[in-house]
């Protein structure tokens, strides 16, 4: 059952209104707010989960716009008007100089023709014959230089290491995207988020809760997979879920889980109906297990549990055999060489190499003293 959220005559739904109904006693694993508090005794069991951002991982740029990555768009911008504006002053220079001098003026298209050859490094064997001319090709020669020679070392680099869309770690990120949805954990939003998203003033947060949608975890993660799309929850609970079900051999998943995350409340804990006898009892034992550090060691295993249970129900269903059973088949006799195991062969044989020089070279050098006494 989700926690609830309240309406405006103070009424809760869900767990937390059969707890103000008095139906029940206390509800588990709850955030903590004021409105909670007026109808609830709270109790800190766990440490607050982190809210955190659910996407794919960065993915290739495509490998097509390689040759134009190395510059961004307006450098592009700034270079074509470059070679515009140089082309009509040569042409303005010349046609200025022809009309006091026997020379034929030079047309915009060849003036045109003349600039985008030498940014292209195929500049024409036919240089201006005036001297202003001739100043203005050789400024223009030493810039497309420092083009030419930026390019082709960004170039490189691009080809080396192919380029990655961005990741998407916090809210800036996530509205920042062009034609991107977002959704919400259900359990998570008709909870603790319904009043974060309420509550808080920041023009981000409020721009996120505008748009965001209702989801099942495990719809939203098919969202994610099909791309422009990112999932809202909490870290231990999709954790679980994506180690369980996505992860292969290798420990390795389509997902990339936001390095930052946000703590929607101080604390998670148990939440009983005001006057419950066994209140001041949990309590106590509750203060217990987190002095003695019980409950964070018990939430570590249960995750783990947890993944192990939803691995073999996961093999059991494709038809894969059971990790424990692959282990026990395996022969402990036989161990695979690695590079430590041949360590030794390749010394000895470095060793072989070294004393095979020595002796050429001893042979080679008696060779030579035996010819001079001969």
């Amino acid at each position: 059952m989700i926690p609830g959220v309240v309406n405006s005559n103070g009424t809760w739904n869900g767990a937390f209104g059969v707890l103000q109904r008095e139906e029940a006693d206390f509800t588990t694993t709850s955030a903590i707010f004021d409105e909670k508090l007026k109808i609830s005794d709270y109790v800190r069991v766990y440490t607050m989960d982190q809210f955190i951002i659910v996407s794919l991982k960065p993915q290739e740029l495509p490998r097509y716009l390689v040759i134009i990555r190395p510059f961004e768009a307006a450098v592009w911008v700034s270079i074509l008007i470059s070679i515009i504006v140089w082309a009509i002053s040569l042409w303005a220079l010349q046609k200025a100089y022809s009309s006091f001098a026997t020379e034929e003026a030079m047309s915009l298209t060849t003036a045109l023709f003349y600039s985008t050859a030498t940014f292209l490094e195929d500049p024409p064997s036919r240089l201006p014959t005036n001297f202003p001319g001739q100043i203005l090709v050789v400024w223009w020669l030493i810039v497309c230089l420092l083009l030419s020679t930026g390019y082709r070392s960004s170039l490189v680099a691009h080809l080396t290491v192919q380029g990655k869309t961005s990741p998407i770690d916090d809210y800036y990120d996530l509205v920042s995207k062009e034609k991107w949805q977002w959704g919400c954990d259900r359990i998570v939003l008709y909870g603790i988020a319904a009043s974060y998203f309420k509550k808080s003033t920041t023009p981000v947060v409020k721009q996120i809760a505008k748009q965001v949608e209702s989801v099942d975890i495990e719809a939203g993660l098919k969202k994610v997979l099909n791309g422009q799309y990112s999932l809202l929850t909490s870290r231990n609970r999709i954790s679980t879920v994506i180690e369980s079900k996505y992860a292969n051999d290798y420990g390795q998943t389509p997902f990339y889980l936001s390095k930052g995350g946000y703590y929607l409340s101080p604390d998670l804990g148990w939440c009983f109906r005001k006057g419950a006898p066994i209140h001041h009892r949990f309590a106590q034992l509750a203060n217990r297990l987190i002095e003695g550090g019980i409950i964070d060691y018990w939430l570590k295993d249960v995750m783990a549990l947890n993944i192990k249970r939803n691995q073999k129900q996961q093999n059991e269903q494709n038809g894969k055999p059971d990790s424990k059973e692959i282990y026990d088949n395996v022969d402990d006799s036989k161990v695979i060489l690695r590079m430590e195991h041949l360590i030794g062969v390749f010394l000895t044989f470095l060793l072989g190499i070294f004393i095979g020089c020595f002796v050429f070279l001893a042979e080679k050098v008696s060779g030579r003293f035996h010819w001079y006494k001969n």
